[in-house]
C-alpha cells in the first residue's frame, strides 16, 4: 500500500495535537495539586508556628510561677 508523506505528516500532526489537548487537564491538575500541597504545608507550618508561639508566651519567666 502506498503512503502519502504529506498525508501521514498530516495524520501524526493531528494525532499529536489530540494528545496534547488530553493531556492538558492532567498537568493544569498536577500544578493545582502542587500548588495545594505548597498552602497547605505553609497552613500547617504557620499553625504549628502560632502554637509554639503561644506556649511561650503562656511559659512562666525566670523560673517564677504565673
Amino acid at each position: 500500500m502506498y503512503q502519502n508523506p504529506a498525508l501521514v505528516e498530516a495524520l501524526a500532526r493531528d494525532r499529536i495535537d489530540d494528545l496534547r489537548e488530553s493531556a492538558r487537564p492532567r498537568a493544569t491538575k498536577q500544578r493545582e495539586t502542587r500548588r495545594h500541597r505548597v498552602t497547605q504545608a505553609a497552613r500547617v507550618g504557620t499553625g504549628w508556628l502560632l502554637v509554639d508561639l503561644g506556649l511561650r508566651l503562656a511559659a512562666p519567666r525566670d523560673g517564677r510561677a504565673a
